[in-house]
């Protein structure tokens, strides 16, 4: 059922009191996913309405480009990494044609069943689609051959990370992951499409104790309601079960602490043992003692500067950015950034 790569990081996770990400998308993952954030609604019902809920305009902020590079209606290569079923820039591609440009889409997932849901889901929009299987983080080397294989000479590289993905990882490793793919080989033209959630109010500080806790208990309130969600449930329990752990002994618990670093609040889901469970996965013995967690899904909510300085930290210029109130004080958050080179 998994590569030797994945039980390799399956097991170190266990290890380490945690499931990897990667897992969470892996065969019926990929489809129990969409349910649970469609809540039951079909692939394609969750793609139609995927950009209906924010008021960025998407085309004007692509076309911030065209003004930064003085091109007119270039080609441009698209890759989304970790794009999942490709439902987050289907609305944005079919948009891009209906304006007149000439678009090669690259779809990149380390999911080889959420790419087949890509591949259905972006059928009907008549462009040049590739697709690699491939980790953004750890496997930059075979995506860029991958991308030399099949780049057309174009005026524009537009690599997007949508989805608020950042969120779900520790943002110092990923933003190092993605600034030595950008810098590898194409120094021309590149640009990242970043997006995330977060906030101007700094919940470490004292003076803004009063307004955080606000943001807080709004993220707090929704995250509580993921997991009394049936098909929620069904997404994060799933890959325990074929792993053999018995959820019968435990509960989905969600929890929160600090990263001081990054001035970020970090929200935990986890699986919250309340019995004993001695399970063999893979030929290795673990004991699950009551009380014990395993961590599933980390989800961030950024203080905007101290982001801001990260991303100069390694090396990124922000060329452009949009800022659109989503739910009380949190605020959706769309980066255009340029990479820079550390001898510049």
């Amino acid at each position: 059922m998994y590569s030797e790569k994945f039980r390799s990081l399956i097991l170190e996770g266990l290890s380490n009191a945690q499931i990897p990400q990667e897992i969470l998308y892996l065969q019926k993952g990929a489809e129990n996913y969409y349910q649970a954030y469609g809540q039951g609604k079909t692939l394609s019902q969750t793609s139609k309405e995927s950009f209906s809920h924010s008021k960025l305009d998407y085309l004007a902020f692509v076309e911030y480009i065209l003004i930064e590079t003085k091109l007119q209606k270039p080609k441009i290569n698209l890759i989304s990494l970790g794009c999942g079923n490709g439902f987050q820039e289907k609305e944005l591609l079919r948009t891009l044609v209906k304006s007149g440009y000439t678009i090669f889409y690259f779809g990149v997932d380390n999911s080889e069943a959420m790419l087949q849901l890509a591949k259905e889901n972006l059928n009907e929009i008549d462009i040049t689609k590739n697709f690699i299987c491939a980790d953004f983080c750890l496997e930059q080397e075979k995506i860029k051959e991958s991308l030399e294989s099949f780049f057309v000479p174009t005026s524009i590289n537009l690599f997007m990370l949508m989805g608020k993905t950042i969120s779900n990882f520790d943002p110092s490793s990923l933003l190092f992951a993605l600034h030595k793919l950008l810098t590898t080989s194409y120094r021309k033209n590149n640009f990242l499409w970043l997006e995330l959630f977060g906030r101007q109010t700094d919940n470490l500080s004292i003076q803004h104790k009063k307004v955080s806790f606000s943001v807080l208990d709004a993220l707090q309130k929704r995250y509580s309601a993921y997991l009394k969600s049936a098909f929620m449930q069904k997404f994060y329990l799933n890959p325990l079960q074929e792993l053999g752990i018995n959820t019968d002994k435990g509960k989905l618990v969600l929890s929160e602490r600090e990263e001081e670093k990054y001035h970020t609040k970090v929200f935990e889901i986890a699986f919250e043992f309340e019995k004993k469970e001695s399970v063999i996965i893979f030929g290795k013995e673990f004991n699950f003692m009551p009380s014990q967690k395993l961590l599933l899904y980390p989800i961030r909510n950024f203080y905007l500067p101290t982001f801001e300085k990260l991303l100069e930290e390694h090396y990124f210029l922000v060329a452009e950015k949009e800022e659109n109130m989503y739910d009380d004080e949190i605020i959706e958050v769309q980066f255009m950034l340029q990479a820079k080179y550390q001898n510049d």
